[in-house]
């Protein structure tokens, strides 16, 4: 059992709101005298969120997972085909207006758009530089293929056919990459170009160019490098047919694309045979929806679970869909915790005597805020998004100290618990709400910023508590219900619970009735399930439960265990009762940490 203090309370990641997904933080002053108040984000996951988690597969990997599986759950509804081939792949390895650099352990040709060629030596250095008109090519200071080039208006070239053998680029002394497949290209003048000279490999093959893809360590489980294989082509095959600049590269070699090293990822020693072998395996095989390859996002870690499209970007896209991400818990940035001082936030974004900073709504289902308001409330209130929270932030400090996500939450804890408004302290429900809040069970109720415990639970909500109270675990099983959507908020929580016998929708039908209040004798049902239906070793003594009625063993478990006894004073249990959210809070905040009720172990949530 974990010790929470309220300061982790106060700065959760938190998971998916069960409607409309918001928190708002509200704080009361700061003490007199005390040390200066900080602002704590409290975050998780590295990177946009969409698509598939590269942590987060290899952890499914290391769990027995293959590449198909791996695929199909982070893109629902992909297939995996054949397709290609793709000639002449191009990359822009980089663009610059300075003077480039090739050596070699080899004797190398250089050829000339304009006529001639020479070869290079080792020990020689070819040098190559530009400008808007003029292309001029040197062995060490002696030009070559003849007079410095005139661009015309298809520019000017200096090519260097690899053939398997490596040259290295640097500019202005430092090592830009090296290089061995295809044609390794020096231009100016070329439409795309916007410097003086870019570099492009050139005259790749798709997997020629995927064994330069450095995208995930080669030491990785096999299944791991498959999927990303498959991925990396799925991505570059759609920038061949969409190049960026017809005639000088398709895609570009840094992480706006796919982060392409070259010969330098394929003879890594040791694991780059393993990368290779992967590429090899999967040649061809691309991820395909509705018969067209797909846009096959990736990034490094989820946090927990991944982000629909349309809240990262604009498109809700059918196959990028959130899912949980359990197994990227292997990350280290899974989940990271940052510092400010107020007077910094302040600073940062404009606002005197900063007292609060808070998120007041529009947070994505996975828990991040790209799209979400965050308020800086000091002498005036500024609000921002949370790309704009985050983008301001990393402008003006490391790494260490960046938001490496925008999957986070904010807290000023010298300012008080995070909580809601609407849940007075002193309530006899406040700390099972505490709980919640800290576990990321619950979000509030849409962008109201509240927890409104007197509204009815519906059972599309109650089974999102008890899947989230469970650690969220994924399920791939289908449902068969016709009123739960595809991708809804609970469709993951409803595909968990039928699975695990914890509902069987209604009685004679194929309907969940998601929006339906649960009562009382519900309420004990799901839980009892839950916990494994221990029995019960002694009866309630509650007149208005029938002996024998479909849910008087789960209320003796209750009442035994101390979940429930009962409405007040009155001794009933009123059964057909609705359940209010204050209540619900109650009964999970108990059976979580009652580890009598179990058949096994408490849930990973436990108080």
């Amino acid at each position: 059992m974990t010790v929470r203090s309220r300061l982790r309370r106060a700065g959760l990641v938190l998971a998916a709101a069960l409607l409309a997904p918001s928190l708002a933080l509200v704080a009361t002053a700061a003490p007199v005298g005390a040390s200066e108040p900080k602002l704590v984000v409290r975050g998780g996951g590295w990177g946009h969120g969409v698509g598939m988690s590269q942590y987060g597969a290899e952890g499914m990997a290391r769990q027995g997972r293959s590449a198909t599986q791996i695929l199909q759950h982070y893109y629902q509804g992909v297939s995996i085909q054949t397709d290609g081939p793709w000639n002449d792949l191009r990359v822009l390895l980089e663009q610059a207006d300075a003077t480039y650099e090739v050596t070699a352990t080899w004797a190398f040709t250089v050829t000339c758009t304009r006529g001639g060629s020479a070869t290079i030596n080792p020990g020689q250095v070819l040098r190559v530089g530009g400008n808007a008109t003029t292309l001029w090519v040197k062995r060490n200071d002696d030009e070559v293929c003849g007079s410095p080039i005139a661009a015309g208006s298809s520019g000017a070239r200096a090519s260097v056919d690899l053939g398997g053998k490596p040259v290295t680029l640097r500019r202005g002394g430092a090592t830009v990459g090296t290089y061995g497949r295809g044609t390794l290209e020096l231009s100016t003048g070329v439409p795309g170009c916007g410097k003086s000279v870019c570099a492009v490999a050139r005259g790749l093959t798709m997997d020629e160019y995927l064994y330069g893809l450095a995208e995930v360590p080669s030491s990785w489980s096999p299944a791991t490098l498959q999927a990303q294989a498959i991925t990396g082509r799925s991505y570059a095959a759609l920038r061949h047919a969409s190049p960026r600049a017809p005639g000088l590269y398709h895609i570009l070699a840094t992480t706006t694309d796919q982060y392409y090293a070259g010969w330098s990822k394929e003879s890594e020693p040791t694991y780059g045979a393993r990368w290779k072998a992967a590429v090899d395996a999967t040649s061809g095989r691309v991820l395909t929806y509705g018969g067209e390859i797909v846009s096959a996002n990736y990034f490094s870690t989820s946090g927990g679970r991944t982000e629909n499209s349309e809240y990262v970007w604009t498109a809700a896209t059918p196959y990028l869909r959130s899912v949980p991400d359990p197994t990227d818990s292997i990350s280290p940035r899974h989940a990271w915790t940052r510092e400010y001082t107020l007077r910094e936030i302040g600073s940062w974004f404009g606002v005197s005597n900063v007292r609060d900073v808070r998120i007041v709504g529009g947070v994505g289902v996975s828990g991040r805020t790209d799209k979400a308001t965050i308020e800086i409330v000091g002498t005036t209130t500024k609000r921002v998004t949370g790309n704009q929270f985050q983008d301001t932030i990393n402008a003006r400090v490391p790494d260490s100290r960046a938001l490496w996500s925008t999957k986070f939450t904010l807290a000023v804890p010298a300012l008080g618990p995070a909580t809601f408004p609407d849940v007075p302290p002193s309530s006899w429900y406040a700390s099972a709400v505490a709980w919640l809040i800290d576990e990321g069970i619950t979000t509030g109720v849409g962008d109201t910023g509240l927890f409104k415990p007197d509204d009815s639970v519906t059972r599309a909500q109650m089974v999102t508590f008890l899947w989230r109270m469970m650690g969220s675990p994924a399920a791939s099983t289908a449902h068969g219900f016709v009123d739960v959507p595809a991708g809804s908020w609970y469709d993951q929580a409803v595909r968990w619970a039928k699975a695990k016998g914890i509902t069987t929708g209604v009685s004679g039908t194929n309907r969940f009735a998601p929006n339906d209040v649960v009562n009382r004798a519900q309420m004990a049902t799901f839980l009892h399930r839950v916990a494994g239906l221990k029995p019960a070793t002694t009866r309630h003594g509650f007149p208005d439960v029938p002996r024998g009625a479909w849910y008087d063993a789960a209320v003796s478990w209750a009442n035994q265990h101390g979940i429930t006894t009962g409405i007040g004073d009155t001794g009933l249990y009123k059964p057909l009762e609705r359940v209010t959210r204050a209540q619900m809070a109650t009964f999970l905040h108990r059976t979580a940490g009652t580890a009598a009720a179990w058949v096994g172990p408490l849930p990973p949530t436990a108080p």
